[in-house]
This record gives C-alpha cells, structure tokens and sequence, in this order.
C-alpha cells in the first residue's frame, strides 16, 4: 500500500519536524511512503538531509486552489498507486481533496493531521465543500477530538485520537549522563535543579517560573533553577522576546539570587541537558499538546505541568508528576514545593509511574503503530467503495 504525506509548508516549526520523524520512522519501518513538499522549504532539506531524498517529490502550488498542481497530484496518485494521502496543515486539505474528487470512487482516502484547536469554526459553504472527502482527522488530544466536531463538518468518528510519541533512548538517564551534562554546562554537581527548556518568550513562562522560584528559594537552598533557550521571533516578536529576557535577567540580578539562577542559552542537545535536572517545571500558558512535558519524564524529571492544554492527558497529577492551575502562582508554588519535598522513595515512584505512562502512550512505537493501523483502515474502507 503506497502512502503519501503530503506537507507544503514553507515554514520550520513543530509541525514540520513532527512531519518529518513520522516520515523517517514510516520509511524506517518498511512502509511504502513517499512525501510532496514545497520546493525549496526547510522540510524538504530537512528530508534529503536525513537521507530519504529518493522518496521526496517537490511542488510549488498556490495557496487552497491549483488546478496544474492538483492534475500533477493525480499523475502521482496514478504513478505510485497512491491509496492515503495524509496531509498535515489545514491549508493543505484542499489541495488535496479537490483534485482527488475527480477519480471518482477510485480515489486514495484522505487523512489530516491536527496539532491544535482551530480558533474559529470552519462550517461555513466553502470549508463544508472541500472537506466532504476527508475521511479521517487525526487529533493528538482527546481535548482536540472531543471538540472538533463543534468546528470542523466532520463526526466524531472520523477523528482519531493519536498521542506523540518519542524514542526514549536518548534520554534515559544513569548516574554518569546526569553527571556529564552537569559538567558539560557548569551546573553545580550537589544542588537539586529545577529545570526549564524553551524559547525564551512570556508565553513560555520564564519569569513566572522565577518569581515563584524567588517565593520558595529560602525554604529550599540546595534547589537552584536553570534556564534554557534564547529569545526567538520574527520582526516585533523577536523585540517583544528581548524585551522580555532583559526583564528577566535584571529580576533574576536585583533578586539576590544570581548565583542560584542559570542560563545556559541556545541547547543544542536537550535530551542530555534533561538528564541534569531533578524537577522540570512546564511554565508555558496551556499548548496543544507539550511534547517538552513527555521529554522530561523520559528523562527521569519529577515533572510539574499546568491543568490545561494537553498536558492534564499526560500527566497523571500526584502519580506520575504534579498539575497546577495555568498561571496561579500560589498554586505552581504548592506544586513545586511539593515536588522539592518528596522523600527519595516517593520521588523514585513518581518517575518509574511516569515511565510507565510513557510505555503505554507516548512511545514513537506506539504512535507509528497507529498510524499504520488507520492507514490499513482507510484502505480497507475505499477498497470496498470501489
């Protein structure tokens, strides 16, 4: 059965990258996938970097509607024996139903890839239009699944649920990782570190995190806090983003606490940097989903995380890490100083409950698995329409 993920985004982003490790694991794993991709973009680079150019195809349609594109989209359908085309930004959808409208019952099905909530309903004539022949939406929360109906003219059942998954190998931590990355970005060997990996950006909840940090620091003073990532945007966002890291650094410098706050920068290497740390502290307001949430507890962190967002089907609050209310000082307080407490048998049993709870949803195996199972599905289904 031939698959085609079809992605033109000109952008690099988590979209892309979880683009690209879908592609790389499918192929790793025997599927017959190929990808179409925009000339020239970061992902295609990104593709023939990893060395899966013999399987990339490029295009360089027009945004929603491309009557050449999509009569070359058929030859390819038509070449490869195309049976799914998997698609994964929204704006994608239409160059790929619309041209398969015109192979009638013979057509490939049609699966999208949904990362967030839409922020506004999609029910309107021409969106009702474009995606009657998308047979199966992918959400990678419940909280997506459950809600989409309301936004986009699809059922519930033709939204599945499938989590990311990571390959926790790279950051299984042992005695001599958690020691090296110490040593690798000059982190005091004997403090309890409170970690937090990120674009450094108010969204992403760096001051928050200090300001309750700065709260708690006298009770604890062998808990130090570590910051990781640059300020990063384009345009107003990257003076926005400074702006906000200047104000951060002159809190942290005015605090009395210099020496207890750590900013290691640009990370080149996050699963190692995870292993350094004791507690992950996810500040961010509520994502979609918080794939940094899922790393740390590979990487054997005590990990905190908001109620909100994705994060509430990740961790399993007081079992496998803590949740507190988005943005409540008083509470992320509560969490942390909760997390900073707990005798070395319960913190043992918080992190082996969280590898547990990897193992179950958030394995790569598992998410690849899945994938594949509702390829076979939608197969099956158009094989019978035809």
């Amino acid at each position: 059965m031939s698959i085609l993920h079809l992605n033109y985004s000109a952008g690099w982003g988590g979209l892309e990258m979880y683009t690209l490790d879908l592609f790389r694991g499918l192929v790793a794993g025997g599927a017959d996938v190929r990808a179409l991709v925009r000339a020239g973009s970061p992902l295609e680079r990104a593709m023939r970097d990893a060395g899966l150019g013999e399987r990339v195809e490029i295009d360089d349609p027009r945004k929603y509607v491309d009557r050449a594109a999509g009569r070359r989209l058929r030859e390819r359908i038509d070449r490869h024996g195309v049976r799914v085309i998997h698609t994964f930004k929204s704006a994608d959808i239409a160059l790929a139903t619309l041209p398969v409208g015109k192979l009638g019952k013979a057509r490939p099905a049609v699966v999208h890839h949904l990362q967030m909530l839409p922020g506004h309903s999609r029910k309107d004539p021409f969106h009702r239009f474009v995606y009657r022949r998308l047979d199966r939406v992918v959400a990678i929360t419940n909280q997506i699944a459950d809600r989409l109906p309301a936004l986009w003219p699809v059922t519930r059942d033709q939204v599945r649920t499938i989590y990311h998954g990571i390959d926790p190998a790279p950051f299984r931590r042992t005695p001599e990782s958690a020691r090296a990355a110490r040593e690798r970005w000059s982190l005091p060997a004997d403090a309890t570190l409170v970690g937090l990996v990120g674009r450094v950006y108010e969204d992403k909840g760096q001051r928050f995190l200090f300001d309750v940090f700065a709260r708690l620091a006298a009770d604890f003073p062998g808990a130090h806090l570590v910051i990781a990532g640059e300020p990063e945007g384009e345009g107003e966002d990257q003076r926005r983003a400074e702006a906000y890291a200047a104000d951060l650094r002159a809190a942290v410098a005015s605090s009395g606490l210099s020496d207890r706050v750590h900013f290691t920068g640009y990370c080149d290497d996050v699963p190692a940097l995870m292993q350094a740390f004791d507690v992950f502290a996810f500040a961010s307001r509520p994502e979609a989903f918080g794939l940094v949430v899922i790393e740390a507890m590979a990487a054997g962190c005590v990990t905190l995380g908001p109620n909100g967002g994705g994060v509430p089907e990740i961790i399993d609050d007081g079992v496998s890490g803590f949740l507190y209310e988005t943005r409540d000082a008083d509470d992320l307080e509560r969490a942390l100083r909760r997390a900073l407490a707990l005798p070395p048998a319960e913190r043992d049993a918080v992190r082996d409950a969280a590898q547990e709870r990897l193992d179950e949803r958030f394995s790569r195996d598992r998410m690849l698995r899945e994938v594949r199972a509702l390829y076979d599905e939608l197969a099956r289904e158009r094989s019978a329409v035809s």
